[in-house]
C-alpha cells in the first residue's frame, strides 16, 4: 500500500512539473529538445553557492546585488516532446536556500541530458562546484572557489580568495587574479597568467605556462613543458618528459626535466638546474648558479656570480662578465666527454686549475691540449695512476677559484675583449 501511494506522488509530481514545462515551452533547436528555468535568491555577501550537478556548462560571473540569480538551460536528446517533458522532469535540477547559502543539485546524471547555467551572484561569495562533464566560466568573484570537472575546462579570471581547481579531462587557466592557486589537471595544460598569489600546480598530461606572477609558485608536469616568464617569487619546476624555459625570473629557481632542454634568461636569483637528457642554455645570469645534465651540451653567456656546471656527455662553453672585482667566485665546470671554454674579464683576480684526464695509452696525449690568454704552468701529472695534462696559475694575484676539468676534450682559456 505504501509503494502504491509513493508512486502516485511521484507520478503527480511529475505531471505538476510537466505541466508547468508547458507553461515554460519546451522548444525543439538544432535536434535537441529545450527549456529554461530561472531562480532568483535574496542572499548576502560571505555566503556559498553550491552546485552538484552532472554533465553541466557553469558560466558565473559576480556582480553589486546581493542576489544570486540562476538561468539553468536544459537540453535533451531525445526522439519526441513527450519524451522531452519526462525526461526533463526526472533529471531537473533542485535549488534549496539556506540562511545566506544557495545549493543545486540533481539526483542523478542522464547521459541525454545536459545543464548549462548561467549565475551571477554577489562579489564576496564562494563557491564549490563539481560535475562529472563539462565547462566552468568563473569571473569577478572575490570569495573562494572549490571547482572540480571530471570532463571539462576550468577558467577563472579576476578573482580572489582561494582557488582549488581540479580536471580530469581539460585545461585550466587561471587570470588576473589576486588568488592564492592550488591547480591539478590529470590530462591537460595548465596556464596562470597575472596571478598574485602563491601557487601549487601539477598536471599529468600537459604543459604548463607561468606568466606573471608575484609569489612563490611551485609547479609539476609529468609529460609536458615548463613555461616561466616574470615570475617575481621563488620557483620550483619539474617535468618528467618536457623542455624547461625561465626568462625573467627575479628569485630563486630549482629546475629540473628527465627529458628535455633547458633555456634560462636574466635570472636575479641562485639557480639549480638540471636534465637526464638535454642541453642548457642560459642568458644574464645574475645570483649563483648549478647546472648539471646527463647527455648534452652547457652554452652560458653573461655569468654574473659563481657558476658550477657538469655534463656527462657535452660541451662546456661559459661567458664571464661579473664587475665587481673586490667580491670572490667560485667557477667549477666538468665535462666527461666534451671540450671546455671559459672566457673572464682581464681584471680578475683569479687562482686557476685546469686539467685534462688522459688515457694510459700516450699515443693518445697529443689529441688534446689546454690554450690560455693567461700565463699558466702547464705539467703532466700521474696522482692516483691517472695521468693528466695540469695547467696552474694565479691571475692579478690570485682569488676567485676556477677550476676546469675534463677527459675527452680540449680547455680553452679566454680573456673577455
Amino acid at each position: 500500500m505504501k509503494n502504491i501511494k509513493f508512486i502516485c506522488s511521484l507520478l503527480c509530481a511529475i505531471i505538476l512539473f510537466t505541466s508547468g514545462l508547458h507553461a515554460q515551452d519546451i522548444k525543439q533547436k538544432d535536434g535537441y529538445y529545450t527549456t529554461i528555468i530561472t531562480k532568483s535568491f535574496k542572499v548576502k555577501s560571505g555566503g556559498m553557492l553550491d552546485v552538484r550537478v552532472a554533465n553541466g556548462y557553469y558560466n558565473v560571473q559576480g556582480w553589486e546585488k546581493q542576489e544570486v540569480a540562476i538561468e539553468e538551460l536544459i537540453r535533451t536528446d531525445v526522439y519526441s516532446e513527450e519524451e522531452a517533458e519526462l525526461t526533463i522532469a526526472r533529471s531537473k535540477s533542485e535549488y534549496q536556500q539556506d540562511g545566506g547559502d544557495v545549493r543545486v543539485f540533481s539526483r542523478g546524471g542522464d547521459h541525454a541530458v545536459f545543464h548549462s547555467f548561467t549565475i551571477k551572484l554577489p562579489n564576496k561569495y564562494d563557491i564549490k562546484l563539481k560535475t562529472s562533464r563539462g565547462d566552468v566560466d568563473i569571473k569577478d568573484v572575490a570569495g573562494d572557489l572549490n571547482l572540480n570537472t571530471a570532463g571539462g575546462e576550468i577558467r577563472v579570471n579576476r578573482c580572489g580568495g582561494k582557488v582549488d581547481a581540479r580536471t580530469s579531462g581539460g585545461d585550466i587557466e587561471i587570470e588576473n587574479s589576486n588568488a592564492t592557486l592550488e591547480i591539478h589537471a590529470s590530462g591537460g595544460d595548465i596556464k596562470i597568467e597575472t596571478v598574485d598569489g602563491d601557487i601549487n600546480a601539477s598536471t599529468s598530461g600537459g604543459d604548463i605556462d607561468l606568466i606573471n606572477t608575484k609569489q612563490s609558485a611551485r609547479i609539476r608536469t609529468s609529460g609536458g613543458d615548463l613555461i616561466i616568464r616574470n615570475a617575481q617569487g621563488n620557483i620550483r619546476g619539474s617535468t618528467s618528459g618536457g623542455s624547461i624555459t625561465a626568462i625573467n625570473c627575479a628569485k630563486d629557481i630549482k629546475i629540473n626535466t628527465s627529458g628535455g632542454n633547458i633555456e634560462l634568461q636574466n635570472i636575479g636569483g641562485s639557480i639549480d638546474a638540471s636534465t637526464s637528457g638535454g642541453d642548457i642554455e642560459g642568458e644574464n645570469l645574475r645570483g649563483p648558479s648549478e647546472l648539471a645534465t646527463s647527455g648534452g651540451d652547457v652554452e652560458i653567456k653573461q655569468v654574473q656570480n659563481s657558476i658550477q656546471a657538469k655534463t656527462m656527455g657535452g660541451s662546456i662553453e661559459v661567458e664571464m662578465t661579473v664587475s665587481d672585482f673586490s667580491r670572490t667566485y667560485t667557477v667549477d665546470l666538468v665535462t666527461v666527454s666534451g671540450d671546455l671554454e671559459l672566457e673572464i674579464p682581464e681584471k680578475m683576480a683569479t687562482s686557476i686549475q685546469a686539467e685534462i684526464r688522459l688515457d694510459r695509452n700516450r699515443r693518445y696525449w697529443k689529441r688534446y691540449d689546454i690554450l690560455s690568454d693567461f700565463p699558466l704552468t702547464k705539467k703532466t701529472t700521474n696522482d692516483n695512476q691517472q695521468p693528466a695534462l695540469v695547467s696552474e696559475g694565479e691571475i692579478n694575484g690570485g682569488g676567485s677559484t676556477i677550476y676546469l676539468s675534463t677527459s675527452n676534450g680540449n680547455i680553452t682559456l679566454k680573456k673577455a675583449k
